[in-house]
């Protein structure tokens, strides 16, 4: 089977509902993805290493095949307009890159328009301004940054690749890792929930492992030879759609557990920082805040130029007003983050 086979038979089945036996046996962490010898695939995927523990995945040529056809759905779902010019801003991109056609898997619908890609490095918004392409794919922590009003031809975006907080009616997210590729795709009728792919099967469980509404992501990914009931490390909500697709659901992908603020009274939860309405107070480029104690934040910064104490002043007050708790505030200033999946808020206070 190809990935145009594949497609048209997900496009069929999708309506169908998938009953799934209780999955048995332990729980497989990172930790033990790590240490494993892995049945060789036929292609390795490395990821960033977010969570602090780095792992190499060995996959296989029909993770590659139901990769397209995730993808060809994915523009399916969202009537994509393959004739508009199409661009990824990503970490993995090294230098800008343009090709004649969004490629191969895509020329089944027809012709397609032209692919810029670009690092995310360098003056995102000014060659942006100058493709002014119909649709762009990056991290939402990237897309903040980007001023889309001067994008006049901009028919829609895809995010990937972190939890998507900031909503927006161009916007179209797809849940994925690095580990087993695409695990959910935004419903096109429904944007508060995801659908999960037909080679993945989900589990939400709580700390201890049970079955649970809100908890911890455990995937089985049947085009892994290895990936059994494993531990990915976000947290997440089983949901609902009444679209009729009878693939598993789930909303509100909340993070890590070290995307939590713990508070001095021991409670904790997912916050807000502030992102949009910290531009109004400074020309802020990218932020990150670490949770270095139960009382301090550090704030990371890229700026062209060090805020001013009244600037400072008012980050502070925002940021309490979103935590709802005073904590002592650190500036730092840097040049760039780690390439990789970016999160907004990290505990360091917190083991993870």
């Amino acid at each position: 089977m190809d990935f145009l086979a594949l497609f048209r038979q997900l496009d069929r089945t999708q309506w169908e509902k998938r009953d799934f036996p209780p999955l048995k046996g332990p729980i497989l962490l990172r930790t033990d993805l790590q240490k494993m010898q892995a049945p060789k695939g036929d292609f390795v995927s490395k990821t960033s290493g977010s969570t602090g523990i780095p792992v190499e995945v060995q996959r296989t040529n029909l993770s590659s095949l139901w990769a397209n056809a995730t993808n060809m759905r994915e523009v399916f779902w969202h009537k994509r307009d393959i004739a508009q010019s199409f661009a990824i801003i990503r970490p993995h991109i090294m230098q800008e890159i343009f090709q004649e056609q969004w490629g191969p898997a895509f020329s089944h619908f027809g012709r397609t328009g032209p692919l810029h890609a670009h690092p995310v490095r360098g003056d995102l918004n000014g060659w942006l301004q100058k493709i002014q392409p119909g649709y762009l794919m990056t991290y939402p922590s990237i897309l903040e940054t980007i001023d889309l009003k001067a994008l006049t031809r901009l028919k829609g975006i895809k995010t990937t690749g972190e939890t998507l907080l900031y909503k927006n009616p161009l916007i179209a997210d797809m849940y994925s890792s690095e580990e087993v590729g695409t695990i959910a795709i935004q419903c096109p009728d429904n944007p508060d929930v995801y659908h999960v792919m037909e080679n993945i099967i989900l589990e939400i469980v709580d700390e201890i492992g049970q079955p649970a509404k809100i908890g911890r992501v455990i995937v089985t990914d049947l085009t892994s030879r290895y990936l059994y009931r494993y531990d990915i490390g976000d947290y997440a909500e089983i949901g609902e759609c009444a679209c009729g697709r009878g693939l598993q659901t789930i909303k509100k992908i909340l993070g890590r557990k070290r995307n939590r603020v713990l508070l001095p009274d021991g409670s904790s939860h997912w916050p807000r920082i502030g992102s949009t309405e910290f531009r109004s107070i400074a020309p802020i480029r990218r932020f990150q805040a670490i949770q270095v104690d139960r009382t301090t934040l550090e704030l990371r910064l890229i700026v062209d130029a060090p805020l001013t104490e009244a600037q400072q002043a008012a980050m502070r007050k925002l940021i309490h007003h979103f935590i709802g708790y005073p904590f002592e505030i650190r500036f730092r200033y840097v040049d760039e983050f780690p390439a990789g999946k970016f999160e907004e808020f990290i505990n360091l206070a917190a083991s993870t």
